[in-house]
């Protein structure tokens, strides 16, 4: 499935919640997605940062539709024309007023997240705006002695490294587990998780390769 495919489901789903106003009290709607390329992602997505989660906010559209506003600061832009300190993102689902609305594998980010966020676009109205949901949302943990920092999926599992070139165009797609393809979570003897620097690094170096 690709992402523009992925685009087209999202707004089928919302269809088929029933136009917004007629959620039942409490709900809870199943998802499945296909598993995305880490190349594919850094190449199709609109908007790629590194960022702190400062607010989250549970609102109703004018559709009447339940989004949890969450408010990131904008700490180093990856890929993306932005200029601004902080940007919005909105995630479907969220209690309030007594209503509640739940998609299951929707791990939003969490206020005090540091993180490094895939979005596919800043302009459509998605049901989750990252690209692949926890497939475009990791995490960086920090060492509490040392300081030192490194990358985790959404799901809190290390991250050692990418091999890339290994979900190029062409190769059969699997249901997504919540971890992009080419993300390595195997480790070397000895190795330590990659550092969030050595990961931006090497998707501006795919930047300027042209990845698409």
């Amino acid at each position: 499935m690709t992402l523009r495919r992925m685009y087209w489901v999202s707004y089928l789903f919302r269809a088929i919640l029933g136009l917004g106003l007629f959620y039942p009290a409490m709900a809870s709607f199943a998802s499945t997605l296909s598993q995305l390329g880490i190349e594919e992602m850094t190449g199709a997505c609109d908007f790629i940062f590194e960022g702190r989660v400062v607010g989250q906010q549970v609102k109703a559209e004018p559709t009447g539709e339940i989004k949890t506003h969450v408010t990131f600061e904008v700490m180093d832009v990856i890929k993306g024309d932005y200029s601004q300190e902080s940007v919005e993102l909105k995630f479907f689902g969220g209690s309030l007023s007594g209503r509640s609305v739940k998609v299951s594998d929707m791990h939003l980010p969490q206020v005090g997240e540091q993180g490094i966020y895939f979005v596919e676009s800043l302009d459509n109205d998605l049901i989750n705006p990252l690209c692949g949901w926890d497939q475009g949302h990791f995490i960086v943990a920090r060492d509490v002695k040392t300081g030192a920092e490194a990358l985790e999926t959404s799901r809190h599992r290390p991250i050692y490294g990418l091999d890339l070139g290994t979900s190029g165009a062409g190769q059969e797609k699997r249901l997504s587990r919540g971890i992009a393809s080419g993300i390595r979570l195997q480790q070397a003897t000895g190795e330590q998780p990659m550092s969030p620097q050595d990961f931006k690094n090497q998707l501006r170096d795919l930047l300027a390769g042209g990845v698409r």
